[in-house]
């Protein structure tokens, strides 16, 4: 059976920080949807990939400075954990939802 999610890992976010980290392994296709909402300069939103949950490494960073929506699909590599972080952040709200799909 195929299997899949849909999880917000941050939620109106309006200052630094980062998310949960989430397991993923099992899934083959991973995307992101970063909604950044009141931007008028903005944050970087970080997605980050780990082997074992605990060392993170940038995978992409969306550097947002407008309000507007923003993705990004890891597909066919091998990804553990992920989770998301805010850095450098002025001004706006930031909501990244993941979506998973695998076997």
């Amino acid at each position: 059976m195929r299997q899949s999610i849909k999880k917000t890992l941050l939620s109106a976010v309006v200052a630094d920080g980062s998310s949960v980290v989430k397991a993923v392994g099992i899934y083959d296709a991973i995307s992101f949807q970063v909604k950044a909402t009141g931007v008028t300069n903005g944050a970087d939103v970080l997605i980050e990939v780990s082997e074992d949950g605990v060392t993170f490494m940038t995978y992409h960073t969306f550097n947002i400075v407008a309000t507007g929506n923003h993705f990004c699909s890891i597909a066919d590599e091998a990804v553990a954990h992920v989770r998301t972080t805010i850095e450098n952040f002025v001004d706006g709200v930031y909501t990244v939802t993941l979506f998973a799909r695998g076997e």
